[in-house]
């Protein structure tokens, strides 16, 4: 992983143009993850903003987090707890079901925090 080879598929699937292409059929909202986004503002929301400096350095983006593995997550980017990776492994099938759209995650994060400090003004005030 790195500048020079960030999808470890690469060697498998013959060329680059393939990768990139059979990601964007599949997802057109992925290239809009920017690194930056992913290291500041995803890892924080889920709660493991730690990471946010190797995330950074590898440049790991919306396409990079779509094809990550356990495996990935240890040796290239520092994650050695089992739970954290299950946690950025679980975040990242969030955004496949939301097809990687950035705005779609926005909404949903905003409407979960509305409801959750409604509940809670609720239940503070009976």
């Amino acid at each position: 992983m790195g500048r020079d080879c960030p999808f470890v598929l690469l060697n498998l699937c013959g060329s680059k143009f393939t990768v990139y292409w059979s990601l964007y059929r599949k997802y057109p909202k992925l290239s809009r993850l920017d690194h930056t986004w992913v290291a500041h503002r995803w890892l924080a929301d889920i709660g493991l903003p730690q990471y946010s400096p190797g995330f950074e350095a590898q440049l790991v983006d919306g396409r990079l987090l779509n094809v990550l593995s356990r495996k990935d997550l240890e040796r290239h980017l520092g994650v050695n707890r089992k739970f954290h990776q299950a946690s950025l492994l679980h975040g990242v099938e969030l955004l496949r079901r939301l097809d990687f759209d950035k705005e779609v995650y926005i909404t949903q994060l905003t409407l979960i925090y509305v409801v959750t400090r409604t509940i809670l003004l609720y239940k503070s005030l009976h």
